[in-house]
């Protein structure tokens, strides 16, 4: 990279002035569009609004404390934005003042940084906006500063307005919880860049250090996803180079305890102090179970296999799944309630189990991840919607109206996005290889690891990545054009072209190798199920055929012996069981539905499943999972942590649908004997000849999901 050019005639003075004078443009756009744009900033963007009780309380004066609704008049109303503003009338009784949640201690900062606002402003969803519009201003300062460190001032300031006014930017910038940690995990990703890249003298270092603990620790107190920035963070710290005397004897190893130490003060001294400690425990890894779910694959791209991991992407469904797993391999003795400690540790264990049984499929979803964001993911939106997932967004004229000149830009980004990123990387890497395989890891981390949760309220931010190659190519652009107009000499192409070829060469190995091995190691793994599957013992379930419209039910005609784990009700447990229905292969994938019959909607896991064409002709066994609760919910007694309105209830399972005009090949339902070959209870299907199974999930480069 020309360093003249990228800083520009005044340096850090003209960098500030123009990030000043970017974060007031920004600003005062976001303020205009949340205020007049925008209907709502909570329900109609699937916003959790009830947890700002708390800041309501604190911003009328009465002090930082969870309360009860039903008793502060008026409350109910403003937090469901049938008014804009909340008046508190009179003193909060004390049995009105509940728990603060696991919410409230896990977006610490968030909930206090409104509270502050209404403190000082009044309690108004107008401020809530501009709060908001704060945190918009800071984004485009962040992606400024981002795009700094691969084009100059001009290129860098018009690429940060572009991002920020994308559909995805202002897509989510109504919901504050998500787009809250977008400045910090972009600011990050950065200073891991500088790190890595540039050598820094013994006080540089010492101050990136402090500066990255910091920030990643508060970070954490307004979105715990800001935690993804700890390994990259640490990693850049233990290769920075530069520094005289002890720094390179053991000041790495200095650095990184300082950044950790700045990291634990921010992110757990203040929460404490705010008293925000936690009653329930929510687990990221709840997180990515439902990430792992074949709706998210779906959204990713990724080309099916013959299993399924997880065939429903719903939050009660990840809780069956673990308090199955808890009992069935883990050994767990006791109950394991909802969003409780015991729940976070087997929804970990049961991830990591996960992850080592599906390698090839992490890896592949991680760079489907990357394809799906650098591909013009700012300009795509229509696939979340409202009608499309529960996580959707609703229509939004302002963004229809400016979604076709950004599906142009996208474009020739989606259509080119390998060459692109593959010119940018390896002209950065002849200039300095060391900068090129920085930004080559980080992008692959970064974009990567949405795929844990792939939705656009994870990783709208990161489509800032989308257009960094971009701007470097224009920059080089540029700067080739400058040299050539004051006719200096361009530098001798040989060198920088040898150093392209050995980027190019060694980076591609670097991408497949992880893949390859992946796929090794999962298809050693997928081939043990099979086989387990083959000498499975199966006991026999009597089932009465009931037409159901275009399908026909096999029901149980009894239900599935599942002696209660433990008594009493509103228990939030599960019976697990492992079933098969024997089918006659098809050449074609077919469309199943698994039936329950259930007391609440929050454990009423019927739903669609692909039972993939295997053995044509010949008897395939496809197997799933059965997650059964034998204890009725409670009346008056909605759920177990505040703020939550599902409540667990019975639920059986009825039997499984097939299509009326395939129902001919129908053979039985068998119930699995021993699952202890089955530590993980995922859908596949099986037979005798398993010449056409798919071990593992492929990447489709170009095929739009």
């Amino acid at each position: 990279m020309n360093t003249d050019t990228r800083e520009g005639g005044n340096g850090w003075r003209g960098d500030a002035t123009a990030a000043v004078c970017l974060f007031v443009v920004v600003t005062a756009f976001a303020a205009w569009y949340l205020i007049t744009q925008v209907p709502s900033v909570g329900y109609a963007y699937r916003l959790s609004t009830e947890h700002f009780a708390a800041a309501a309380m604190y911003g009328s004066g009465a002090g930082y404390f969870n309360p009860d609704r039903a008793q502060v008049p008026g409350l109910d109303d403003f937090l469901n934005e049938r008014t804009n503003t909340f008046t508190l009338s009179g003193p909060v009784p004390e049995n009105a003042r509940l728990p603060l949640s696991w919410f409230h201690h896990d977006h610490a900062y968030l909930m206090h940084a409104v509270a502050l606002a209404w403190r000082v402003f009044g309690v108004s969803w107008t401020v809530f906006r501009l709060v908001i519009a704060l945190l918009a201003g800071c984004l485009a300062v962040t992606a400024f500063g981002v795009l700094r460190l691969a084009a100059g001032r001009g290129v860098s300031a018009v690429f940060a307005l572009v991002f920020m006014v994308s559909p995805a930017a202002l897509t989510v910038m109504p919901n504050i919880r998500d787009f809250a940690k977008a400045p910090f995990i972009l600011a990050a990703c950065g200073l891991c860049y500088v790190l890595a890249v540039r050598p820094l003298g013994n006080r540089a270092r010492a101050g990136m250090a402090v500066a990255m603990g910091l920030l990643i620790g508060l970070g954490v107190g307004f979105r715990s996803d800001v935690l993804v920035c700890v390994p990259p963070a640490l990693i850049a710290l233990a290769c920075s180079t530069g520094g005289t005397g002890s720094w390179r004897a053991w000041g790495r190893s200095r650095g990184i305890a300082v950044a950790l130490c700045c990291f634990v003060l921010a992110a757990f001294g203040a929460p404490i102090l705010f008293n925000s400690a936690p009653n329930d425990t929510a687990s990221a890894a709840h997180d990515i179970i439902c990430g792992l779910s074949t709706e998210s694959d779906t959204f990713l791209g990724v080309e099916p296999a013959s299993y399924e991991r997880v065939y429903y992407f719903w939050d009660g469904f990840a809780h069956a799944i673990a308090n199955s797993y808890a009992h069935r391999v883990l050994g767990v003795q006791g109950p394991v309630p909802y969003n409780s400690p015991a729940s976070g540790d087997a929804q970990e264990a049961y991830v990591l189990q996960t992850f080592c049984h599906f390698p090839g499929d992490i890896v592949a979803r991680a760079y489907a991840s990357g394809l799906r964001i650098l591909g013009g993911g700012f300009a795509r939106v229509e696939e979340f919607r409202a009608e499309r997932t529960p996580y959707g967004y609703p229509d939004n004229a302002f963004i229809d109206g400016i979604a076709p000149l950004y599906r142009m830009l996208a474009f020739p980004l989606e259509q080119f996005k390998i060459a692109l990123m593959v010119l940018a990387l390896g002209l950065l890497a002849a200039r300095s290889p060391r900068a090129g395989f920085a930004a080559l890891l980080l992008g692959l981390y970064f974009t990567g690891y949405a795929c844990l949760q792939f939705h656009l309220r994870h990783y709208f931010h990161l489509t800032l990545f989308t257009l960094w190659p971009a701007a470097l190519l224009l920059q080089s652009g540029i700067d080739a054009s400058r040299r050539l107009r004051a006719g200096q000499a361009l530098p001798a192409p040989l060198p920088y072209a040898q150093r392209f070829a050995l980027f190019t060469v060694t980076a591609a190995l670097l991408v497949a190798a992880p893949l390859w091995l992946g796929r090794a190691v999962q298809a050693m793994h997928v081939g043990a199920t099979l086989n387990a599957a083959e000498s499975a013992a199966l006991q026999p379930l009597a089932t009465i055929a009931v037409p159901e419209g275009d399908r026909v039910l096999h029901r149980l005609e009894q239900p599935l012996d599942a002696p209660p784990l433990f008594e009493g009700d509103q228990v939030w447990e599960v019976q697990g069981d492992y079933l098969a229905v024997e089918l006659v292969g098809s050449e074609q994938p077919r469309v199943a539905r698994i039936s329950y019959d259930s007391e609440t909607p929050f454990n009423d896991f019927s739903h669609e499943v692909v039972i993939p064409p295997l053995n044509p002709g010949g008897t395939v066994r496809y197997f799933f999972p059965v997650y059964q609760s034998l204890h009725h919910s409670v009346a008056g007694e909605p759920n177990p942590t505040p703020g939550f309105d599902g409540r667990w209830g019975l639920s059986r399972f009825a039997g499984i649908a097939l299509a009326a005009d395939a129902d001919d090949g129908f053979r039985g339902l068998y119930r699995v004997e021993n699952t202890a070959p089955f530590p993980l209870f995922y859908n596949f299907v099986s037979s005798s000849d398993n010449a056409g199974f798919r071990y593992w999930q492929d990447i489709d480069v170009w095929r739009e999901p």
